[in-house]
């Protein structure tokens, strides 16, 4: 983000040393990039109506504000498949922390780990965890 006189926290991204702004109506943060055929594709987080922090991803500088999981989360990769497919993967935080997650296009996808057994106790435990990259192979 960058901030003016007038507007502090401006989401964008440079492109070599050309500045492209990224549409948000309030608070929006970019954590990560990635370009497929010639076109950017930036996710991050915006602040909801309700000031909960949700999670976005931009294609050019338009914004696609995805499922409100009912917790804090941010979004910490994307990439575009070959055939044009949306990933975003991070983390959210409710009365645990760190509970990963991945969207394919705008459909949510829960990567929790609750329910490993404990070997030493013989009981189901939760066990956060966090997303901080993905690839495709392929």
């Amino acid at each position: 983000t960058y901030s003016t006189h007038a507007r502090s926290g401006i989401p964008c991204y440079w492109e070599g040393g050309v500045l492209h702004n990224l549409d948000a109506a309030s608070y929006a943060i970019p954590s990560c990039i990635t370009f497929k055929n010639g076109e950017a594709y930036t996710a991050g987080e915006y602040l909801d109506e309700s000031s909960n922090v949700q999670s976005c991803y931009w294609k050019g500088n338009e914004m696609h504000r995805l499922a409100n999981q009912g917790y804090k989360s941010q979004i910490a990769c994307i990439g575009v498949s070959p055939s044009g497919i949306v990933f975003c993967a991070g983390s959210n935080s409710s009365s645990y922390s760190g509970s990963p997650f991945y969207y394919k296009n705008d459909i949510y996808h829960n990567l929790s780990t609750r329910d490993l057994l404990n070997p030493f106790s013989n009981e189901y435990e939760y066990h956060s965890g966090e997303v901080y990259s993905l690839d495709f192979i392929g």
